[in-house]
Order: C-alpha cells, then sequence, then structure tokens
C-alpha cells in the first residue's frame, strides 16, 4: 500500500519526488523545508482498456471529419488518424482511459490529491499495456505539538496584546510597532492574526508540496495575465513597464503563493487536531447572504459551489478565531 510519507519506503509503487522548478526559497530561516516533495507512483492501463479508449477517441473525430467519396461518419480509420495525427489520439484516448485507473488508484491506496496531478509517458505502445508516472500533492506532515504555547508566550509579551512595547522590541520582527492610534478593532484583530501566523510558521514546519505550489502560482500568473487582457495590456508590455523579466515574475508569484498555501494548511492542521466543525445552519445563514442579491434563477445552480465556498470560509474564521482565543 501506498504511504503518505515524506520518508523513503520500500516494497512500494509510491515513491516521493524532491525535484522543484518552483522559484520560491526553498528553506526557511529556522532551515524548515518550505517546499515538500510530491508522491510520485506509476499507473498502468491494459491494453484492452487502451483499446477500447482509442477506440473511443477515433470515433469521435471521425464524427467531425470530412472527406470526399465517404459519409459523414464513415471515414476509415486509417485516414482519420492521418487527419488528425497521433498526438491527437493519444490525448483523447487518455481523456478516456486516464481518469477511472487514477480514481481507482487513489482509492486503493488512500491517496488524496489537493491539485490536479501531473502525467508523464513511460511507455505508450501498441498492443502494450500503457504505462504512466503519475506526481501528486497531498497533505504534508505538520507537526502541532506545541503550537498553542507558542502562541500564549507570544501574546504574553508581544505589545499588540500588551499595549506597551517590549524593551527589546526593535529587534524582534513580530514585536515592531504595526499598529497606528487610529486603528479600528478589526485592523488590530487582523494584525493579531497576522502576527500569530507568522510566529507559527517560525517554528513550526509547513511544507507545501511542489506541485500544488507550480498549480497555484500558474493559477495566479493565469489571473494576471487576464487583468492585463482587461487593460488592453499584454505581458510583454507588463514586464517592459516594470523592468521586470518573466523568470523575476514567476519567482514574485511562486513567493507569494507559498506563503499563502501555508498558512492554509497550518490552518487546515488545527481543524484537523482541534476537531473544528460548522454546521449546516451556519452555512445556510452564510450562504444565503453571499446568494442575497443574486437573481433567484441563477442561485441553484451557484449553491453547490457556494456551500463549499461557504463551509470553508467558515472552519478558516473558527480556527483564526481559536488561535486568538489561545
Amino acid at each position: 500500500m501506498a504511504k503518505n510519507t515524506t520518508k523513503s519506503t520500500k516494497n512500494t509503487s509510491t515513491k516521493k519526488s524532491t525535484k522543484s522548478d518552483n522559484k520560491a526559497k526553498s528553506t526557511s530561516k529556522k532551515g524548515f523545508p518550505l517546499i515538500g516533495d510530491n508522491t510520485v507512483f506509476n499507473l498502468t492501463i491494459k491494453w484492452s482498456d487502451v483499446k477500447k479508449g482509442k477506440k473511443i477517441a477515433i470515433n469521435k473525430a471521425r464524427q467531425q471529419l470530412k472527406r470526399d467519396g465517404f459519409r459523414q461518419g464513415q471515414v476509415p480509420e486509417a485516414l482519420v488518424i492521418k487527419a488528425v495525427g497521433q498526438q491527437y489520439i493519444v490525448e483523447n484516448t487518455l481523456q478516456t482511459i486516464l481518469p477511472e485507473a487514477y480514481q481507482k488508484y487513489l482509492q486503493e491506496h488512500k491517496l488524496f490529491p489537493l491539485t490536479e496531478p501531473a502525467i508523464k509517458p513511460i511507455k505508450m505502445e501498441d498492443d502494450q499495456d500503457w504505462e504512466l508516472e503519475v506526481s501528486i500533492a497531498v497533505k504534508p506532515e505538520i507537526t502541532l505539538d506545541n503550537y498553542d504555547q507558542i502562541v500564549k508566550k507570544l501574546k504574553k509579551n508581544h505589545q499588540l496584546w500588551t499595549k506597551k512595547p517590549t524593551k527589546n522590541a526593535a529587534n524582534k520582527t513580530n514585536e515592531k510597532q504595526t499598529t497606528k492610534p487610529e486603528d479600528s478593532p478589526e485592523q488590530i484583530k487582523q494584525e493579531q492574526i497576522r502576527v500569530i501566523l507568522t510566529a507559527l510558521l517560525e517554528k513550526i514546519a509547513v511544507p507545501v508540496p511542489e506541485l500544488l505550489l507550480r498549480r497555484e502560482t500558474e493559477q495566479q500568473l493565469h489571473h494576471f495575465a487576464h487583468q492585463l487582457e482587461h487593460l488592453k495590456m499584454t505581458m510583454e508590455d507588463f514586464l517592459q513597464k516594470s523592468g521586470q523579466t518573466m523568470e523575476q515574475l514567476q519567482q514574485d508569484y511562486a513567493t507569494r503563493s507559498l506563503g499563502g498555501l501555508q498558512v492554509e494548511l497550518l490552518l487546515g492542521a488545527i481543524i484537523a487536531k482541534e476537531n473544528i466543525k460548522v454546521s449546516e445552519s451556519e452555512v445556510v445563514e452564510l450562504l444565503e447572504t453571499r446568494l442575497a442579491n443574486v437573481p433567484e434563477e441563477k442561485r441553484e445552480s451557484l449553491k453547490a459551489r457556494e456551500a463549499q465556498y461557504a463551509h470553508a470560509t467558515l472552519l478558516k474564521q473558527k480556527a483564526l478565531d481559536h488561535l486568538l482565543n489561545l
């Protein structure tokens, strides 16, 4: 059975990959690993299943292909493959056969990916089983043995809670004056949360799986590119005006993504350790607030997605409140 651990394992088809293309810093000031390993395994798909998937892919292409001398949907297989290309057939075959084989492997080995997998072909020849290398990101092991003591010690000495600067506050990053007299209670609360999370991440190892960081960075860059499109600006234009290279921009986004993902994983571990729950009534209440201005005819289609978001938001808020109340 595959093991969800960063230790090397023998006699198992699941392994860890330390290879990383991310530009973010890989270790913290304390020497903790910031970027964790991916879980990697080989997935074998029998040729009989590949053959069925390939037939579906060819038939799909055939229905869309028009050739003189042949009725719609009656073009011979060889001509279909020649017209659309072998790569098209392979990609569509994988789209047909991979999901079921992938989900079956995850269920058998009790693996719970945090994002879409990365697939690398190993052997994909006719009349033979296909073999693929699959990389996934799973939740890292996070040790929270004394996290509450870290928070309590911080609150006992930090000026955000004591209302007065400590004697050597200037030499401690977390104890510098970060609020102003005119700050609202909500602003002070947000600053307290930031200070607590920073202190915890300085003392607790929260390695972010490389693939999760890669996917998040890609998503953020994709979103940024769309924002530029709305401003009638290309990525090349932005880089030229900002004086950055694409590699520098990627590093910037990877660093930002890394911090956000560390917080999400840390809070997730605290939620699990403290068995924090959200009631259905709480989800419904937040859901109603979020959908209050949405037309009635559109609400039903949004409910499932919004309910997931509401549940995650409430769990996160309860975890933050738990930290503030320690």
